[in-house]
């Protein structure tokens, strides 16, 4: 006996046995069950990359954000130099010292990981530098003749902007990267580290002064 199928369920007048019509609905959810799975297994597997994605960025993020620190407190050290350079008493191997630990830290960075190929190229440059920039401050430590110390400034110079420059690339793929609230929150924890990096200094050159005074 036929079965009118939309008396029940559709809405075209298709007649189809009790058993066809079961058959048929059994077939169209499984279809539609197949579907769904491969649905959400595509759903999954974007989710899945976007986190990876998204991981991704957060730590080029913050290797980009640990490069800038590295560059600026090296143009700052490197004009701390320049300022010093015809000073008297003058710790200059506390001044080799401090441009020692820029090295280590900036050669610690893994290359293979910046994916700009010009900013891995200034780390390089910057690094090679900084070893020179060693050198210069641990020679600074005996007196030297005023050319000397010219060549010694040029050097030095040449330094700090190869690390000026090197801020600059790092905050223009920053941008690329970036919201402008994470981009409001990095310069806000630079300007706080400098603040606080200024305050040492203060209270280091009064410390200074008054050993000085008393000697």
């Amino acid at each position: 006996m036929d079965y009118d199928i939309c008396n029940t369920c559709l809405l075209v007048p298709v007649s189809f046995t009790r058993t066809e019509c079961a058959a048929w609905v059994q077939a169209i959810g499984s279809v539609g069950a197949i579907i769904l799975g491969i649905l959400a297994i595509v759903y999954q597997q974007a989710k899945e990359e976007a986190r990876r994605v998204e991981a991704l960025r957060l730590e080029s993020r913050n290797q980009l954000n640990a490069l800038k620190w590295i560059f600026l407190e090296i143009s700052n050290q490197a004009q701390i130099c320049l300022t010093k350079l015809n000073g008297e008493h003058v710790r200059w191997d506390i001044q080799a010292n401090e441009f020692q630990e820029l090295a280590r830290r900036i050669d610690s960075m893994p290359l293979s990981t910046i994916s700009d190929a010009g900013l891995m190229a200034r780390v390089l440059e910057t690094s090679r530098g900084l070893r020179l920039t060693i050198l210069m401050a641990n020679a600074l430590s005996s007196p030297r003749k005023e050319e000397t110390k010219r060549i010694i400034s040029s050097m030095i110079t040449k330094t700090k902007e190869e690390a000026l420059i090197g801020v600059t690339e790092v905050t223009q793929l920053l941008i690329k990267g970036s919201s402008s609230a994470e981009l409001e929150k990095d310069w806000e924890l630079i300007d706080k580290r400098k603040s606080n990096r200024d305050m040492t200094l203060e209270v280091l050159s009064e410390l200074d002064g008054a050993q000085k005074a008393e000697g």
